[in-house]
């Protein structure tokens, strides 16, 4: 804080000063004695004198709290440092300003980006909508399915308690309950429950033609043969729309060569009597796989033995 107070200056001239003068505040000048000892000055006046180097020299009382000096330079250096802190104000209003931009730009990015936002938000709620539709759509179609589904079971079902139905009334024997007669029935002890064709057998079944053997290392059926090979000839004259492949098939003894030899000539063997029944010649192809369709390991004599066998397909 400046304060006023009236200054005291005590000047004290040396030995060969001149005459001083004293200016007041009103400009004006008041004559000195010669060689005072020494001079009073209120603030505002200034005295001068002259030194022994016959300089002028002025002293005035000034304003404040510290030693004196010119007030209108402390004036100046004040306005220098309250510029040089208004430049510095400015400069950091500008800094202010450029900040307040560049978070207005980025308020509307985020505006921006929010409304992005909200429409795939939007468009995201109407796909999953039509998603929805089409899902229950879809589950309406496959109830229908099933609903037809389980019509058929429940028309199969009836069916199939009236065909037994009937046979109980004709005395028609199925001993393994597949719905085909024992006398139409290739496959007789097919499981329970086993969908059948109208030969009695597994559809796509490959049926292996127990008790067909020939004599060793040779395409002769023994006797046992010829009796089961007559009853499947009787059933295939009965029924002349069935056909069927008949295939040979070997362990892997021997070369692969003969294996395949052997296997093609006991089916054609097979196939020769069965036409010798009775069977049609449209009913009926023969074909050899020599070993390459085994159905137990070759390591022992059980499997090789299960391995050498004549088969019969139901073909379309």
């Amino acid at each position: 804080m400046m304060r006023i107070a009236s200054l005291v200056w005590t000047i004290f001239l040396g030995l060969g000063m001149g005459m001083g003068v004293v200016r007041g505040q009103s400009g004006g000048t008041v004559a000195l004695p010669a060689s005072p000892d020494r001079i009073v000055l209120k603030p505002g006046e200034c005295a001068s004198t002259v030194t022994g180097e016959h300089r002028l020299r002025w002293f005035c009382a000034g304003v404040g709290e510290d030693a004196p000096g010119s007030s209108a330079l402390e004036l100046r250096a004040q306005l220098e440092g309250l510029q040089k802190d208004q430049s510095a104000l400015v400069a950091k209003i500008v800094g202010l300003e450029q900040q307040l931009t560049d978070i207005r730009s980025n308020l509307v990015d985020a505006r921006d980006n929010n409304r992005s936002l909200h429409e795939q938000l939007v468009e995201a709620l109407a796909k999953n909508e039509a998603l929805q539709s089409q899902l229950e759509t879809v589950r309406r179609e496959k109830q229908k399915d099933i609903d037809l589904l389980e019509q058929e079971v429940a028309s199969l079902s009836e069916r199939l308690e009236t065909t037994a139905s009937i046979a109980k009334t004709v005395n028609v024997q199925d001993a393994d309950g597949d719905g085909v007669a024992d006398a139409r029935d290739l496959c007789s002890g097919t499981p329970l429950g086993q969908p059948v064709d109208s030969t009695g057998c597994v559809k796509n079944q490959e049926l292996i033609l127990e008790g067909v053997q020939f004599a060793w290392n040779s395409v002769e059926l023994t006797a046992e043969s010829r009796q089961l090979l007559d009853d499947i000839a009787a059933r295939l004259k009965a029924h002349p729309d069935f056909k069927f492949e008949i295939a040979g098939h070997t362990d892997n003894s021997g070369s692969a060569v003969y294996n395949q030899h052997i296997s093609s000539q006991r089916a054609n063997a097979v196939r020769d009597y069965l036409l010798q029944r009775g069977a049609l010649q449209s009913q009926l192809a023969a074909r050899g796989y020599g070993e390459d369709r085994p159905i137990a390991s070759n390591a022992t004599s059980e499997g090789r033995s299960l391995n050498r066998r004549v088969t019969m397909t139901r073909l379309p």
